[in-house]
């Protein structure tokens, strides 16, 4: 999609819709003219939002991690005849290596990655269908910086990367486009007390999710591929793939911190 009128009359489904992300997303995707298939668990909230976003939009209230809702999800979607798939929807915990149960790890992989690959499979013949169609999976920094008190966080989003990024090179012979857009911190709800107290003690910076939903419509418009925002985070993504060591030095002199935060009473 090389320009913003090309999203105008676009049927997107964006899951995660009432997050901090997903709102300032559909507000910005809103903006640009797109008709909007809102996903979330909170039929109420999604109702309010459908009716207060400038155009068109419909809404659809499940529980993705649900195999029953998300086949009802993906029903609902294709009889609307969607021309994209914005995976939105996702979980964080900051915890420390063993300090987090079977099924806090299951359910965390399962919304942060099986369920957007679930979704993009199920959808993919529909989307392929459509003229100038796309998927964005929504990742993290942390998918290519592996950080302590972030493993399984991180784990779950470089699965997501590693996959758009073949699903980008299957398809760059159809009219699908993907793209990966992977943030740094973002200023919402998503992160617990504990995370937003270590941000602030190691300086680490948040992006308002105003900000993040315009560099990522902005991207929707370019080249698919794989973007990072936010600024020095993206240059030490290249040095972790480089020079992993520089990376592991400066993680080590923050490890205390880390750990003190991360860790579970």
């Amino acid at each position: 999609m090389s320009n913003p009128s090309h999203l105008t009359g676009k049927k997107i489904l964006l899951t995660g819709a009432t997050g901090g992300i997903g709102r300032a997303l559909a507000a910005e995707l809103a903006k640009a003219g797109a008709s909007l298939l809102l996903s979330a668990r909170n039929a109420p909230q999604l109702a309010q939002m459908s009716a207060q976003l400038p155009g068109d939009h419909r809404y659809f209230a499940a529980e993705i991690d649900s195999a029953e809702q998300r086949q009802a999800l993906i029903s609902w979607a294709v009889d609307n005849q969607l021309d994209g798939l914005i995976n939105n929807a996702g979980v964080g915990q900051l915890a420390l290596v063993g300090e987090q149960s079977e099924q806090e790890i299951e359910s965390l992989i399962a919304i942060n990655l099986s369920v957007p690959v679930l979704l993009c499979e199920a959808l993919l013949a529909s989307l392929k269908s459509r003229p100038n169609s796309l998927i964005v999976n929504i990742g993290s920094t942390l998918g290519s910086i592996g950080l302590p008190g972030s493993a399984i966080y991180g784990a779950s989003k470089a699965g997501l990367q590693r996959y758009s990024e073949a699903l980008r090179r299957e398809l760059s012979d159809s009219t699908v486009s993907v793209f990966y857009c992977a943030p740094r911190a973002v200023a919402t709800a998503f992160n617990a007390d504990n995370t937003i107290a270590m941000n602030s003690e190691l300086g680490n910076r948040s992006d308002q999710p105003e900000q993040v939903a315009a560099a990522i419509v902005r991207q929707c418009q370019r080249a698919a591929g794989s973007y990072y925002l936010g600024w020095p985070e993206k240059l030490f993504v290249r040095i972790n793939a480089l020079l992993p060591s520089l990376v592991d030095g400066a993680i080590k002199k923050q490890l205390a911190t880390i750990k003190r935060f991360a860790k579970r009473p």
